[in-house]
Protein backbone atom coordinates (compact mmCIF):
# COMPACT_ATOMS: atom_id res chain seq x y z
CA UNK A 1 0.00 0.00 0.00
CA UNK A 2 2.84 2.40 0.81
CA UNK A 3 4.39 1.79 -2.62
CA UNK A 4 1.10 2.48 -4.40
CA UNK A 5 0.31 5.51 -2.29
CA UNK A 6 3.78 6.99 -2.86
CA UNK A 7 3.52 6.70 -6.63
CA UNK A 8 0.07 8.26 -6.96
CA UNK A 9 -0.11 10.81 -4.15
CA UNK A 10 1.09 14.41 -4.37
CA UNK A 11 3.78 15.59 -1.98
CA UNK A 12 1.85 17.63 0.56
CA UNK A 13 4.09 19.92 2.57
CA UNK A 14 3.58 20.45 6.29
CA UNK A 15 5.66 21.33 9.31
CA UNK A 16 7.54 18.32 10.67
CA UNK A 17 7.93 17.56 14.36
CA UNK A 18 10.79 15.06 14.31
CA UNK A 19 10.58 14.33 18.03
CA UNK A 20 6.91 13.36 17.80
CA UNK A 21 7.47 11.39 14.60
CA UNK A 22 10.28 9.28 16.07
CA UNK A 23 8.26 8.72 19.23
CA UNK A 24 5.26 7.51 17.19
CA UNK A 25 7.44 5.19 15.09
CA UNK A 26 9.04 3.62 18.15
CA UNK A 27 5.61 3.22 19.77
CA UNK A 28 4.38 1.41 16.63
CA UNK A 29 7.43 -0.89 16.65
CA UNK A 30 7.40 -1.86 20.32
CA UNK A 31 5.64 -5.14 19.47
CA UNK A 32 8.59 -6.47 17.46
CA UNK A 33 10.01 -9.27 19.65
CA UNK A 34 13.54 -7.79 19.84
CA UNK A 35 12.38 -4.24 20.67
CA UNK A 36 13.29 -4.42 24.36
CA UNK A 37 16.73 -5.89 23.60
CA UNK A 38 18.06 -2.62 22.17
CA UNK A 39 18.73 0.76 23.66
CA UNK A 40 17.24 3.59 21.62
CA UNK A 41 18.88 7.01 21.59
CA UNK A 42 17.54 10.07 19.81
CA UNK A 43 19.30 13.40 19.40
CA UNK A 44 17.69 16.27 17.53
CA UNK A 45 19.66 19.48 16.95
CA UNK A 46 18.97 22.69 15.10
CA UNK A 47 16.28 25.26 15.60
CA UNK A 48 15.19 25.88 12.02
CA UNK A 49 11.54 25.09 11.26
CA UNK A 50 11.38 22.12 8.89
CA UNK A 51 8.78 21.40 6.21
CA UNK A 52 8.34 18.22 4.19
CA UNK A 53 5.80 15.41 3.78
CA UNK A 54 4.87 13.86 7.12
CA UNK A 55 3.44 10.63 5.69
CA UNK A 56 6.48 9.76 3.60
CA UNK A 57 9.00 10.62 6.32
CA UNK A 58 7.14 8.50 8.84
CA UNK A 59 7.14 5.49 6.47
CA UNK A 60 10.88 5.95 5.80
CA UNK A 61 11.72 6.15 9.51
CA UNK A 62 9.43 3.23 10.29
CA UNK A 63 11.15 1.02 7.70
CA UNK A 64 14.68 1.93 8.79
CA UNK A 65 13.97 1.59 12.51
CA UNK A 66 12.11 -1.68 11.97
CA UNK A 67 15.15 -3.11 10.18
CA UNK A 68 17.50 -1.91 12.93
CA UNK A 69 15.39 -3.75 15.50
CA UNK A 70 14.81 -6.92 13.46
CA UNK A 71 18.46 -7.25 12.47
CA UNK A 72 20.04 -6.52 15.84
CA UNK A 73 22.87 -8.81 16.86
CA UNK A 74 21.49 -11.13 19.58
CA UNK A 75 25.06 -11.98 20.64
CA UNK A 76 25.80 -8.38 21.72
CA UNK A 77 24.78 -7.28 25.18
CA UNK A 78 24.85 -3.60 24.20
CA UNK A 79 22.62 -3.58 21.09
CA UNK A 80 21.52 -0.09 20.12
CA UNK A 81 19.87 2.06 17.52
CA UNK A 82 20.82 5.73 17.44
CA UNK A 83 18.83 8.41 15.66
CA UNK A 84 20.63 11.68 15.05
CA UNK A 85 18.77 14.52 13.33
CA UNK A 86 20.26 17.90 12.51
CA UNK A 87 17.98 20.52 10.99
CA UNK A 88 19.20 23.68 9.31
CA UNK A 89 17.36 26.12 7.04
CA UNK A 90 18.24 24.16 3.88
CA UNK A 91 18.30 20.48 4.84
CA UNK A 92 17.69 17.92 7.56
CA UNK A 93 20.46 15.37 7.94
CA UNK A 94 19.18 12.18 9.55
CA UNK A 95 21.48 9.35 10.60
CA UNK A 96 20.00 6.08 11.81
CA UNK A 97 22.77 3.85 13.08
CA UNK A 98 22.82 0.44 14.75
CA UNK A 99 25.36 -2.15 15.82
CA UNK A 100 23.40 -5.07 14.43
CA UNK A 101 24.37 -7.89 12.08
CA UNK A 102 25.31 -5.49 9.25
CA UNK A 103 25.24 -5.94 5.49
CA UNK A 104 28.10 -7.33 3.45
CA UNK A 105 29.74 -4.99 0.96
CA UNK A 106 28.71 -7.03 -2.08
CA UNK A 107 25.00 -6.74 -1.13
CA UNK A 108 24.89 -3.04 -0.33
CA UNK A 109 24.27 -1.97 -3.93
CA UNK A 110 21.19 -4.22 -4.08
CA UNK A 111 19.45 -3.45 -0.79
CA UNK A 112 17.36 -0.65 -2.33
CA UNK A 113 16.11 -2.94 -5.15
CA UNK A 114 12.51 -4.10 -5.18
CA UNK A 115 11.98 -7.49 -3.47
CA UNK A 116 15.64 -7.77 -2.42
CA UNK A 117 16.24 -9.49 0.93
CA UNK A 118 19.84 -9.40 2.15
CA UNK A 119 19.46 -11.70 5.11
CA UNK A 120 18.04 -15.16 5.76
CA UNK A 121 16.39 -13.69 8.89
CA UNK A 122 14.30 -11.43 6.66
CA UNK A 123 10.63 -12.29 6.88
CA UNK A 124 9.40 -9.28 4.93
CA UNK A 125 8.60 -8.73 1.28
CA UNK A 126 11.88 -7.02 0.38
CA UNK A 127 10.07 -3.72 -0.22
CA UNK A 128 10.97 -1.65 2.87
CA UNK A 129 14.25 -0.13 1.68
CA UNK A 130 12.97 0.10 -1.90
CA UNK A 131 9.99 2.14 -0.69
CA UNK A 132 12.27 4.28 1.50
CA UNK A 133 14.44 5.14 -1.50
CA UNK A 134 11.44 5.84 -3.75
CA UNK A 135 9.91 8.11 -1.12
CA UNK A 136 13.20 9.94 -0.64
CA UNK A 137 13.17 10.54 -4.40
CA UNK A 138 9.69 12.09 -4.16
CA UNK A 139 11.05 14.41 -1.44
CA UNK A 140 14.07 15.31 -3.63
CA UNK A 141 16.26 13.75 -0.94
CA UNK A 142 19.05 11.20 -0.85
CA UNK A 143 19.56 8.01 1.14
CA UNK A 144 22.83 6.12 1.52
CA UNK A 145 24.15 3.25 3.61
CA UNK A 146 27.46 2.32 5.19
CA UNK A 147 27.60 -1.14 6.73
CA UNK A 148 29.84 -4.07 7.60
CA UNK A 149 29.01 -7.58 8.80
CA UNK A 150 29.11 -7.74 12.58
CA UNK A 151 29.57 -3.98 12.93
CA UNK A 152 26.08 -2.72 12.07
CA UNK A 153 24.61 -0.26 9.58
CA UNK A 154 24.44 3.49 9.19
CA UNK A 155 21.78 5.05 6.99
CA UNK A 156 22.14 8.72 6.13
CA UNK A 157 19.23 10.77 4.81
CA UNK A 158 19.56 14.25 3.32
CA UNK A 159 16.09 15.80 3.16
CA UNK A 160 15.59 19.27 1.64
CA UNK A 161 13.68 21.76 3.77
CA UNK A 162 10.61 22.74 1.75
CA UNK A 163 9.88 25.78 3.91
CA UNK A 164 9.07 27.89 0.84
CA UNK A 165 6.65 25.36 -0.69
CA UNK A 166 2.86 25.81 -0.42
CA UNK A 167 1.49 23.94 2.58
CA UNK A 168 -1.58 21.82 3.08
CA UNK A 169 -4.63 24.06 3.05
CA UNK A 170 -2.81 27.10 1.63
CA UNK A 171 -3.83 28.58 -1.68
CA UNK A 172 -1.20 28.28 -4.35
CA UNK A 173 0.19 31.57 -5.58
CA UNK A 174 -0.61 32.67 -9.14
CA UNK A 175 1.77 31.40 -11.79
CA UNK A 176 4.73 33.61 -12.64
CA UNK A 177 6.24 33.74 -16.09
CA UNK A 178 9.24 35.96 -16.91
CA UNK A 179 8.49 38.46 -14.13
CA UNK A 180 4.81 38.72 -15.11
CA UNK A 181 2.17 37.33 -12.77
CA UNK A 182 -0.56 35.42 -14.56
CA UNK A 183 -3.85 35.06 -12.76
CA UNK A 184 -5.73 32.20 -14.41
CA UNK A 185 -9.07 33.49 -13.09
CA UNK A 186 -9.01 36.69 -15.15
CA UNK A 187 -10.59 36.62 -18.62
CA UNK A 188 -8.47 38.36 -21.25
Amino acid sequence: MDYSRNSRQEVEIERIDFKQMISECLEDLKYIPAFDQLSKETEIAGIAPFYSNNYRLKVIFHNLLSNAIKFHDPHKSNSFVKINIHVDPAVATVIIEDNGVGISNDLQESIFNMFFRANERSEGSGLGLYIAKEMMGKLDGKISVTSAPGAGSRFELLIPNRIEAPRIGEAKSPERHGGITLDKNVNT
